[in-house]
């Protein structure tokens, strides 16, 4: 108990006292009390969430398409088939080169 007394007043209670510090706390905490408690706010951020997850799915798919379509670009390798150290410490051959 006494370490949580002093992380609190020794670390974050000093930090509160400055000019930016609660600043960010006390956003923090409204938006977290606007989240839970206003529905229009939680609709809003989840609508925007979703948003960059669709966005990001549709990266995805283009960047599937480039590494599929581009002769250059080669194949995925299983991370499991890279070549490892033997007991003499040279590598093996990968599975896929046999």
């Amino acid at each position: 108990m006494h370490e949580l007394n002093h992380i609190w007043f020794a670390y974050f209670w000093p930090s509160l006292m400055g000019n930016g510090p609660e600043a960010l706390v006390q956003t923090v905490v409204y938006g977290l009390a606007a989240y839970l408690l206003i529905p229009p706010f939680r609709r809003w951020i989840n609508a925007h969430f979703k948003a960059q997850h669709e966005a990001n799915a549709a990266l995805h798919a283009k960047l599937d398409h480039v590494i599929k379509h581009h002769p250059d670009i080669p194949k995925f390798v299983d991370p499991k088939s890279r070549p490892t150290r033997g007991a003499d410490g040279k590598f093996t051959a990968r599975k896929d080169t046999k």
